[in-house]
C-alpha cells in the first residue's frame, strides 16, 4: 500500500504501523514483512507531515532492535534523514522527528561502532550542528542535537567514537554548545545535554580539551555548576573535571574562569549528591597539579572542599577515592595547602575513610600515603594525625591487608613518620610493634619491607620503656623471624644490620633476651636507607 501511494495516501499507513508495532513480535514482523524498507522509502517525500509520520514510524519500529537499527541504516535512512534537514530546514517539528529518530538509531550499549561509522560517512554531524544553528531558539532541537551528538561520541568502540568525537568538533560542535547553553540557560533539559555532550566530545583527547576552551564555553560552564538543579550542576562537572584533566592551558583557563569558587557554590548547594561530590574532588585533584606559577591560585581552601566532600559521602567509595587522591595532590605540590590538611577535620575525614572502606586496598594505600606526607611536616601534622584518629586507620590497613606488599609498605612508612618525638608512646599504644612483626612474617621474602619493618621494630626498642617492652612482648613470633631473615637474605648487609642491631637493644647488660641469642649477635652494621615503594 505504501509503495504505491502518493504524500496524501502516506500517512494512514504509516499511522497504522506506528500503532501496530508496539510489542516485539510485531516489530520483528516489520522488519520481516518489509514494513521498515518502506518507512525509510516514505521519508524520501517531500511533504513534511509524511516526513514526520515515517520518523514516529520509523522510532516505533526499531526500538530496542540492534538489527533492525541495523537494517534501517543499510536501507539508507541516514542519508535520508540528512536530506530531509537539509530540504526542510525551516521546519522545526521535522528537526526534532528527525533527531529523535537519529538518537533511537545509535543509542545502544551493545553498539559494535559500525552504524555510528555510517552516520560519519553520511554526514550526520555536520547536519546536527547546522540544525541547532538554524533553530538556536528551539529547546527542543538543542536538546535532541546535544543528545545526537553525545552518543555518537561515546559509542562503546572507543576507536569510533574518538574519530566521532573530532567529527563533530570539525562540525563545530563546540562553537553550538556556547550558544545552546547561553539561550537556554534557564532550561534544566537543555544545560544538561549540553554538558554531557560536551563531556563526552572531550573525553580522552588533549586536542579536543583545548579546542573546549579556545570556544570560551568554559565561562558557561562555571555558571551552569552554580545552577539551582543538582542534575544540572552535576552535569556541568562532567567536562569541567574533563578539562582539568587536559593540559595547562585548560586547569589555567578553568582557574581564571573562577572554577574553585563555583565547585565551592555546587558543592555548599548540593551536598547531598554523590555524583557532584566525586566530580568537583576529581576537578580540585587535577587543578593542583597547575604549573608553579599557578599553584597560588589553588589555594588552602580546596583542601577543605575535598574535605567536606568526604565526610558528607562517607559510605559512597567513588567519592573518597577522587577525595583522597585530590588530597594527595593537593599536599605534594604547596606548604600552605600541607598545613591546610595538617587539622583533626582533614584528617579525620581521610581516617573515616581508610575505616568506612577497610577492604578497599588501593584507598587504604592512598590514606597512608597521605598520613606519611603529611607526618614528615612536623609535630603539628603528628598530632594531628593521632588525634584524628589516622594511626588507628593504618594500623587497621595493616591489619586487614597483610598479604599487599604496597599497602603494608605504605603503611609502615606512615606509623614511622607519626612515631617520632613524644608521639612514639601513642604509636606503641597503638600496636605498631605487632603490626611490624606481622608484616615482616608476611613478606620474608621482600627487603624493603623487611628493612622497614626492622627499622620500626628498632626505633620502638631504642626507647627503652613502654617501646622496648612492646618489642620484647612480640618475641615469641619475632625470634624465629630473625632466625629466617639471616637465611633468607644471606648476601642483605642491611637486613643483617638491622637484625643484630636490634638484638643488640633488646639485650640489656641486666638480661640477655631470647631474641638476641636466637639471632646470634655479631657486630651492628650500618644499615642501606629502606627503599621506598613505588608510588
Amino acid at each position: 500500500q505504501m509503495a504505491a501511494a502518493d504524500n496524501a495516501g502516506l500517512y494512514a499507513p504509516l499511522r497504522t504501523v506506528t500503532t501496530m508495532a508496539q510489542t516485539e513480535d510485531s516489530r520483528q514482523h516489520a522488519l520481516i514483512s518489509g514494513a521498515l524498507q518502506a518507512v525509510v522509502r516514505a521519508m524520501a517525500m517531500d511533504e513534511a507531515g509524511v516526513l514526520v509520520s515515517a520518523c514516529q514510524a520509523l522510532v516505533a519500529i526499531v526500538q530496542n532492535g540492534s538489527t533492525r537499527k541495523q537494517a534501517a541504516v543499510d536501507a539508507g535512512v541516514l542519508s535520508a534523514l540528512v536530506d530531509a534537514m537539509a530540504v526542510h530546514p525551516d521546519e522545526w517539528m521535522v528537526a526534532e522527528e528527525v533527531l529523535t529518530t537519529l538518537e533511537v538509531l545509535f543509542c545502544s550499549s551493545a553498539s559494535s561502532g559500525r552504524r555510528e561509522r555510517e552516520a560519519l560517512d553520511a554526514g550526520v554531524p555536520r547536519a546536527v550542528c547546522n540544525t541547532m544553528s538554524l533553530h538556536e531558539e528551539r529547546p527542543g532541537v538543542q536538546e535532541l542535537g546535544c543528545r545526537v551528538l553525545r552518543v555518537l561520541s561515546s559509542t562503546a568502540e572507543l576507536s569510533t567514537a574518538a574519530f566521532a568525537a573530532n567529527a563533530t568538533v570539525s562540525a563545530g560542535a563546540l562553537t553550538q554548545i556556547n550558544p545552546a547553553m547561553r539561550a537556554h540557560a534557564s532550561d534544566a533539559r537543555v544545560q544538561k545535554e549540553c554538558c554531557a555532550a560536551l563531556g563526552a566530545i572531550i573525553a580522552r583527547s588533549e586536542t579536543r580539551r583545548i579546542a573546549a576552551v579556545e570556544s570560551e564555553v568554559v565561562a558557561v560552564l562555571a555558571q551552569a555548576a552554580r545552577a539551582q538543579s543538582p542534575a544540572v550542576s552535576a552535569a556541568a562537572l562532567e567536562p569541567l573535571a574533563e578539562l582539568a584533566n587536559g593540559p595547562d592551558a585548560c586547569r589555567i583557563a578553568l582557574l581564571e574562569a573562577g572554577v574553585l569558587g563555583a565547585l565551592g557554590s555546587a558543592l555548599a548547594a548540593h551536598s547531598a549528591d554523590a555524583e557532584l561530590a566525586q566530580r568537583a574532588c576529581l576537578c580540585v585533584g587535577s587543578l593542583a597539579l597547575v604549573a608553579p606559577q599557578w599553584q597560588l591560585q589553588v589555594g588552602s581552601e580546596s583542601v577543605r572542599l575535598v574535605a567536606a566532600a568526604m565526610r558528607g559521602h562517607v559510605s559512597e567509595a567513588r567519592v573518597q577515592e577522587a577525595g583522597i587522591s585530590a588530597l594527595l595532590n593537593l599536599i605534594t605540590n604547596s606548604r600552605a595547602r600541607k598545613q591546610a590538611a595538617a587539622s583533626t577535620e582533614v584528617v579525620g575525614a581521610v581516617a573515616a575513610s581508610m575505616h568506612a572502606h577497610l577492604q578497599h586496598a588501593q584507598l587504604q594505600i592512598w590514606g597512608c600515603t597521605f598520613a606519611r606526607v603529611l607526618g614528615n611536616d612536623g609535630n603539628g601534622a603528628r598530632i594531628a594525625l593521632v588525634e584524628g584518629s589516622a594511626l588507628h586507620a593504618i594500623l587497621a590497613a595493616l591489619g586487614a591487608h597483610k598479604g599487599n606488599l604496597d599497602v603494608q609498605q605504605w603503611g609502615l612508612l606512615a606509623v614511622a613518620a607519626i612515631a617520632v618525638g613524644p608521639l612514639e608512646r601513642s604509636v606503641v599504644e597503638a600496636g605498631a610493634a605487632k603490626a611490624a612483626v606481622r608484616a615482616l612474617g608476611a613478606h620474608l621474602q621482600h627487603k624493603g619491607c623487611c628493612e622497614l619493618a626492622l627499622e620500626m621494630l628498632l626505633s620502638l626498642a631504642a626507647d627503652k620503656g613502654a617501646g622496648q617492652q612492646a618489642v620484647a612482648a612480640e618475641g615469641a613470633a619475632l625470634v624465629p623471624l630473625l632466625k629466617k631473615l639471616r637465611k633468607v637474605h644471606p648476601e642483605g648487609a642491611s637486613v643483617r644490620g638491622l637484625v643484630d642491631r636490634l638484638g643488640k637493644e633488646l639485650s640489656g647488660p641486666s638480661r640477655r633476651s631470647s631474641v638476641a641469642r636466637s639471632a646470634r649477635i655479631s657486630q651492628p652494621v650500618s644499615a642501606e636507607p629502606a627503599a621506598e615503594p613505588a608510588a
